[in-house]
């Protein structure tokens, strides 16, 4: 589901923007998504693609000029986790998002200090983002971030903040113990 209210648009100068309609617009559109990654044994480094909005959905009467068409988004990541002590570990890592006509490139660095985890973000030329989080048992972690914009949107905007939940459930597997955290596997008697 996709909405536009653009009765609550507020641009930063006194002038309207005429493409934008000036009403609420509720459209449903199926839209596909896909991707895939690959995680190295103990988590040592990841890298992952995919494609959102691979059939292009078609959004009506969200503009004056009728027809918008969401454009497929490209994603690939990549990082690698750096293994400082038993308890400490640094992960760099980047992202590149590309619509075809826009790329975005972030990269990233976490650092790991059981149970802490903090985190810089730098998205070329847009923002730069922090956050601080918490491992608070092998299945659940808890963390805040702060996105602060550097380009010319950063007028208008003060920044982002996010709270970050994040659980991890356990599967069962034939044969096998549960997994709780992939990092548990190096640490089980074999």
């Amino acid at each position: 589901l996709k909405t536009l209210d653009g009765t609550n648009w507020r641009p930063p100068t006194s002038v309207n923007d005429p493409a934008l309609a000036n009403l609420v617009v509720n459209q449903t559109v199926p839209d596909v998504s896909v991707g895939a990654a690959y995680i190295a044994p103990r988590e040592r480094y990841y890298i992952g693609i995919g494609v959102n909005h691979i059939t292009q959905p078609t959004l009506r009467e969200f503009t004056r000029t009728g027809l918008t068409e969401v454009p497929r988004h490209f994603i690939g990541t990549a990082g690698y986790r750096f293994e400082l002590s038993p308890t400490m570990a640094l992960t760099p890592s980047v992202m590149v998002r590309s619509t075809g006509s826009q790329t975005a490139i972030d990269v990233n660095a976490n650092l790991n200090v059981q149970p802490v985890v903090l985190g810089l973000s730098y998205r070329l030329g847009d923002a730069l983002a922090g956050i601080v989080g918490l491992q608070a048992s092998q299945r659940l972690f808890v963390g805040y971030s702060f996105d602060y914009t550097l380009s010319g949107l950063g007028t208008a905007v003060a920044g982002t903040h996010e709270i970050l939940v994040s659980y991890h459930i356990p599967t069962r597997r034939r044969g096998l113990a549960p997994v709780f955290d992939p990092r548990d596997r190096k640490r089980r008697p074999s």
